[in-house]
């Protein structure tokens, strides 16, 4: 499974950059659908480590797992490991996955990237022990009146389509559940504001990876890509921006039976 922005050290800086943007939110989530510390939570597609660091933080999980599919993301995170965290190269679509059954296991901005969300959450429940929660958080809008935004967002959603997957795939977290083998106990669309800099910031990080993507180079003129790049790294330097940007993100938890 290969990452669409890369696993590059600038790709690595995005993720941290995320991580702090995103940690009040992600916080509020684990602190509200997770009623129990589990001996075992999993982060899929922890990338160098952020977020399992923040799971095992919030949950108190006696050990907590990352996995992700990136051997540079992997060693980085092994390389900064605390003694309860393990960190694993693992392709999250394929089940077993290591450790299982876990009392937790934790997705954030996966399954914007993954074919087949519902088949997935359908595996990784049944990684669970009887009583363990899925969590997933995804987009499920993105508002912006920013112009540049809006076309760097039109970019990367046509992008993430043409792969197969969906860039708001929040708007169908709720409905994932598989009936009978789990129930959903936490639903909570979640506003969050990110200032046009950090937004700028994150979106200029992924457009360096586009150089060698297909889909860019069939369908986009390298002087509009370089144009869009320059735009955004104008703000992102904090130049001005005239309007604001706005994160939906859709928090949901199952629980198995």
């Amino acid at each position: 499974m290969k990452y669409l922005f890369g696993d590059t050290d600038l790709a690595a800086r995005r993720l941290r950059l995320l991580a702090r943007v995103y940690k009040p939110s992600t916080q509020a989530f684990l602190r509200n659908a997770v009623e129990t510390s589990p001996g075992l939570a999993i982060d899929l597609g922890c990338g160098p480590g952020y977020t399992t660091q923040l799971v095992a933080q919030e949950t108190q999980a006696r050990h907590t797992v990352g996995l992700d599919s990136s051997p540079a993301f992997v060693a980085e995170a092994n390389a900064n490991a605390a003694p309860n965290l393990t960190f694993y190269r693992h392709n999250v679509r394929h089940t077993p996955l290591p450790a299982a059954p876990a009392g937790l296991i934790f997705a954030r901005y996966l399954l914007a990237h993954l074919e087949a969300p519902e088949s997935l959450a359908r595996g990784w429940i049944s990684q669970l022990a009887p009583g363990g929660r899925l969590l997933l958080e995804e987009v499920e809008q993105i508002e912006t009146d920013v112009r540049v935004f809006t076309h760097y967002l039109g970019i990367v959603e046509r992008m993430l389509a043409a792969s197969g997957s969906d860039l708001y795939v929040g708007r169908i977290l709720a409905g994932l559940c598989p009936a009978g083998d789990a129930r959903l106990v936490h639903n909570r669309l979640r506003r969050i504001p990110v200032s046009n800099q950090d937004a700028a910031k994150m979106f200029s990080m992924n457009i360096v990876n586009w150089g060698t993507n297909d889909f860019i180079r069939t369908n986009y003129a390298t002087g509009e890509i370089i144009e869009l790049e320059l735009a955004l790294s104008r703000i992102a330097e904090g130049g001005p921006a005239s309007g604001t940007i706005l994160w939906k993100q859709r928090q949901v938890a199952f629980e198995k039976a």
